[in-house]
């Protein structure tokens, strides 16, 4: 009854009237006639397509009228649409810091306002041109969103870049945060 959808939806219904024809079957989308189709086939499965739908909290049925002008309605339902990614800012490590242990903490702030965040992941690389590589992930998806990155193994002295993205559990992909630079 309360379901996360990404921007397309398909209502089916199945119409009957045991003793008048049907007219039409409208979609009422929050309380308002969104399409009407007048060509009902009765005891099959009928659709309404919603193409781009925005994000947000919606509420639907589906109403018919038969020829005598009698009307019946579903019962109402809720829909949620989740288009948006995820946002995010890289916490720590801060920009210019020093590390001299063998782990830190890798930290982000993540604002989803949909269905929630399903995985926070982080990653490194040792200078602009070189490919990014995993650091660790947090897959949770609660707050705090962090993981512990084993950098023992990375050249002292060396600078690296540190990166996060996160997506939501329709996977709308948040765009990775701006890079840090430590050593």
């Amino acid at each position: 009854n309360n379901s996360f959808r990404k921007e397309n939806v398909t209502f089916t219904y199945v119409p009957e009237d045991v003793t008048r024809d049907i007219s039409n079957c409208s979609l009422i989308l929050n309380s308002t006639v969104n399409q009407t189709n007048p060509t009902i086939t009765e005891l099959v499965t009928n659709q309404f397509v919603l193409n781009n739908v925005p994000s947000g909290n919606f509420t639907w049925n589906i109403t018919c009228i038969d020829d005598m002008d009698n009307s019946n309605s579903s019962e109402e339902r809720s829909l949620a649409i989740d288009n948006d990614a995820p946002t995010i800012t890289i916490d720590l490590p801060s920009s210019y810091s020093n590390f001299s242990s063998s782990t830190t903490t890798i930290n982000a702030t993540v604002i989803e306002t949909g269905i929630g965040v399903n995985v926070t992941s982080f990653e490194y690389r040792e200078n602009d041109a070189a490919a990014w590589q995993d650091a660790c992930e947090d897959a949770d998806g609660s707050s705090p969103f962090e993981c512990v990155w084993s950098i023992g193994a990375l050249t002292d002295g060396s600078t690296y870049q540190v990166r996060v993205a996160a997506n939501d559990s329709l996977n709308n992909i948040g765009l990775y945060s701006n890079s840090t630079n430590i050593t």
